[in-house]
């Protein structure tokens, strides 16, 4: 269901005897708006990357929110179409990969297993040998209050 913009400023309208116009509220609006996909409502799909033998991450999508849980998962797809299992989540989180890292070598590459989130970025291990196609799911930032307000149902 969307409820559009204008819906909103009709019914705040009437209810406080049209004290404000409707730009007075666009601020107020688009603040809980944000708050609200803070909340982590807004679910999107980004299938445009591709993870190559080169790289030891991926970059967050632009609308993605920049908190580590934003990331909800992330899928490979071989050169074969051949999709692998989720990554999963390095227990330790970021000082663990670190940790890791030090002690790993260009031959300890092969098909990514584990992700952590950092910085806007999703480090992979062990780093990749071959090249991906990639599945990001993630929570999202609400788009310009202009766009229009895009909540599902179940929020």
């Amino acid at each position: 269901m969307t409820i559009l913009k204008a819906d909103i400023l009709t019914f705040v309208n009437e209810a406080v005897e049209a004290q404000y116009s409707g730009t007075d509220l666009d601020v107020k609006i688009q603040t809980a708006l944000d708050d609200l996909a803070e909340m982590h409502c807004l679910k999107a799909e980004d299938a445009t990357q591709t993870l190559t033998d080169a790289s030891s991450y991926l970059v967050y999508p632009t609308n993605c929110l920049s908190t580590e849980q934003a990331i909800i998962s992330v899928v490979l797809r071989d050169i074969d179409d051949v999709r692998g299992k989720p990554l999963r989540q390095i227990p330790g989180g970021w000082f663990e990969y670190n940790r890791i890292m030090e002690n790993a070598s260009y031959s300890s590459r092969g098909d990514p297993e584990y992700m952590v989130c950092h910085d806007r970025k999703i480090y992979l291990y062990p780093a990749p040998d071959e090249n991906f196609t990639t599945s990001i799911w993630y929570y999202k930032k609400h788009q310009a209050l202009s766009s229009g307000i895009e909540f599902p149902d179940e929020c």
